[in-house]
Parts: C-alpha cells; structure tokens; sequence
C-alpha cells in the first residue's frame, strides 16, 4: 500500500528496484496461494508439500468468503503493520533517532515482509541489515537503523515471551487440551 510513497523516499535506483520486485513477488505469490485449489495438476497432488498448501488455501478461501470472517482477517491485516511501525516510531523515539513516523510507516512494512523470508530465526539479523539498509537508501543513518531494529526485535521477543507464557498458562487451553481447531463454513 505505501509503495508509491516508499519509492517517492527512496531515490537509488537499486533500492527501488529491489522493493518494487518484493512487493511484486509478494502479490504474486498471493495470489499464486489463493488459486491453488483452481489449479488441477496431478503433480501437485503427488507432492507433500503442495498437497498441503492447496488445502491450506482451501481454508484460505471458505475464511474468505465469509463476509465478517472476511472482514476480521483484513482488518487484523491492517492493524498489524500499523502497530509495528507504532512500536518502531517509539523505539526510535526512544533513542533519539531523527526518523518521522511517516518514514517508517513507509520503510517498515517492506522490511517486515523481508523479515518473513525463512532464512534466519524470527527474522534476527536480515531484520537489522534491511532496517540498516533502508534507512541509508531513505537518507537517514543507517547505524539508526540497526539500533531501531534491534529494539524493535527486543520489543517483539519480550512481547511475545509474555504472551506465551499468557497462552500457557491460560485456562481456555487446559480446558481445550489438543481439541482440532474447526474451520468456519
């Protein structure tokens, strides 16, 4: 979504062209996801991974095409990245970085969607290179970067370690135990 403002910030011509091929290859791949189950090859029935991936975008489509499962997953969709670029704006305000909330609003979503990349565990390490990277590209300094980005994974890792233990120790999965998850119809 903040694509055409992203490239409006970066000016080199490499960093423009690697985002718009991310953001391109992350469509695709989408949309590639979502038509699975129209796609009728018998390779990808003999494949164990592809197999899999169809009825996971089988699943994909009946929570879509429920009007407020629907309108539930977009939602979650969109506040996400907004929190996550709240959560960096705060932690560069934290160390004084001069970034804008603006900036970040366009540099973090693209970094986060590299970060997905299974290449390293929760993103540690491609996080701080592309953050670093991309603040260079965005004329800001790049050690900033790099410090905004390890907060912001420190952030994350405490976080998560409370809602773990939250999850834990929750009552609603002791009752559940290992009950399947049921998917709406």
């Amino acid at each position: 979504v903040t694509l055409p403002w992203t490239l409006r910030l970066i000016d080199n011509a490499d960093g423009r062209l690697g985002l718009m091929l991310l953001d391109f290859a992350a469509l695709g791949a989408g949309i590639v996801f979502l038509a699975l189950p129209f796609l009728r090859f018998d390779l990808l029935d003999r494949i164990w991974a592809t197999r899999h991936m169809r009825g996971c975008s089988e699943v994909a489509l009946k929570v879509l095409s429920t009007p407020k499962s629907a309108a539930i997953l977009v939602a979650t969709s969109l506040i996400i990245p907004v929190l996550a670029v709240v959560i960096a704006w705060c932690v560069a305000r934290a160390i004084e970085s001069p970034s804008g909330f603006v900036q970040l609003f366009e540099l973090v979503p693209p970094i986060m969607l590299i970060t997905m990349i299974p290449i390293s565990i929760a993103g540690w390490g491609v996080r701080e290179a592309s953050m670093g990277l991309a603040f260079g590209y965005a004329g800001l300094n790049p050690s900033d970067g790099v410090a905004v980005s390890l907060l912001f994974g420190a952030v994350y890792f405490v976080v998560g370690g409370i809602g773990g233990l939250i999850w834990i120790m929750s009552a609603e999965k002791a009752a559940k135990g290992d009950a399947p998850i049921e998917v709406p119809e």
